[in-house]
């Protein structure tokens, strides 16, 4: 019989059992504890669960965050249980869901400071993704961002925030846990508080942003941003 490799074992077999359990194998040996706990693994899980029928949906209540299980299209509350944040988060209230990607929740906070983490509802981890010299690194009512993968399988977010008028944009890289700015569209007005910003759709290697003015219903534009080139462009839209 043919041996099979520790790279088929990760991919086929044990991509596909539940988070759980995929956690208690880690303490089988040593190379598994690596191989399971590295960031290419947590991808090709998150792949797998994305086409299992087994769906949760997650709400924010006013203290506590609940899991409910989805059955055919069905909130199944009979197994509804609640989770909570690690103690150093603000109560849900004050938490909202910004994106998700396999498995992740981009979330930002309100109270006592707005801040943005990468949480996984699996694990109940969560990280604190800060800028550099910045206390207060998200607002809500100014503020978008967007999470993706790249060519290297990298897991992104791109953050576009408005300041003086002016648009800065950064990236976060979580395999090297830093961010970066990278060059906006030049001479543009879309940095004022005139102009809202929806948040990001990924599709085909591309986020999607729909920039419009406050007060003239035909001045909408769409901003694309390349994942791979991380180049943005200004889209035309169809008259």
């Amino acid at each position: 019989m043919e041996r099979v490799g520790m790279e088929m074992v990760v991919e086929e077999i044990l991509s596909r059992l539940p988070s759980k359990t995929v956690g208690r194998f880690r303490c089988a040996c040593k190379q598994w504890r690596y191989e399971l706990s590295t960031h290419m693994c947590a991808i090709i899980h998150a792949r797998q669960m994305a086409n299992s029928q087994n769906r949760k949906l997650i709400t924010f209540t006013y203290l506590s965050v609940v899991i409910d299980n989805v059955v055919d299209g069905k909130i199944g509350f009979f197994a509804r249980k609640n989770i909570s944040f690690p103690i150093f988060t603000p109560p849900p209230l004050f938490l909202n869901i910004i994106a998700s990607l396999y498995g992740f929740l981009l979330i930002s906070t309100e109270h006592p400071s707005n801040k943005l983490l990468l949480w996984n509802p699996t694990t109940t981890r969560c990280l604190f993704l800060l800028h550099e010299n910045s206390d207060s690194i998200y607002l809500n009512s100014v503020d978008t961002a967007e999470m993706y993968l790249d060519a290297s399988n990298d897991l992104k977010i791109l953050h576009i925030k408005r300041c003086n008028d002016v648009v800065v944009s950064r990236v976060y890289s979580r395999c090297t846990g830093t961010w970066r700015t990278i060059d906006f569209l030049k001479g543009t007005p879309f940095g004022s508080r005139i102009y809202t910003w929806s948040v990001g759709t990924l599709s085909n290697n591309k986020l999607y942003f729909t920039v419009s003015h406050y007060w003239l219903c035909d001045s909408s534009y769409i901003i694309a941003f390349d994942v791979n080139s991380e180049v943005f462009n200004r889209v035309t839209l169809p008259q």
